[in-house]
């Protein structure tokens, strides 16, 4: 699916996907020869209406570029909460074809289920896998750039990071 983005929305991804372009080529210098694919993020959230959101915001801001984006949201029953065993799944189910995972969550208890997520995968995948602090939707947007492009695992959390600086900078007072 590719979406048609008016040109003054074009900004913030583009401002967001900056710095991915380098990330790119020092994840190109640094390649592992790993046979799977690029980065896969998983994004973890209390509301499966607010995960689907963020997702299809990133790949409607960002058209052109893809990356595997797997959704651990909601309690069992479908209520709001977190669950470790989905997440573990949605992890194992995007590892499973990615060179690593993002993990990106929305509020503190997601963490908490996101770190008992980790320790129910195998050695190997946990050790391909990043819990990040970076905020939900820009740092999945600054993600999904950089991993779509194919930057390594390290340059794709970076990234999410980064994301988070373009609103303070926008909001930050000029002299």
């Amino acid at each position: 699916m590719t979406t048609a983005v008016a040109a003054g929305a074009a900004r913030e991804p583009s401002t967001a996907c900056a710095g991915a372009d380098a990330a790119a080529q020092t994840a190109a210098g640094d390649a592992s020869g790993s046979d799977r694919g690029s980065v896969g993020i998983v994004v973890v959230s209390h509301s499966p209406a607010l995960a689907q959101a963020a997702v299809a915001l990133a790949r409607g801001l960002v058209a052109g570029i893809r990356a595997p984006v797997g959704v651990a949201a909601g309690a069992p029953g479908g209520g709001l909460g977190t669950d470790a065993t989905a997440i573990a799944a949605a992890i194992e189910e995007i590892g499973s074809r990615s060179s690593g995972v993002l993990v990106l969550m929305d509020l503190g208890s997601a963490v908490m289920s996101a770190q008992v997520a980790l320790e129910l995968l195998d050695d190997d995948l946990a050790a391909r896998t990043r819990l990040s602090t970076a905020p939900l939707v820009e740092g999945l947007i600054g993600a999904y750039c950089s991993a779509g492009i194919g930057a390594d695992l390290e340059a794709v959390a970076a990234q999410a990071l980064a994301a988070a600086t373009v609103k303070s900078e926008h909001m930050t007072p000029r002299p």
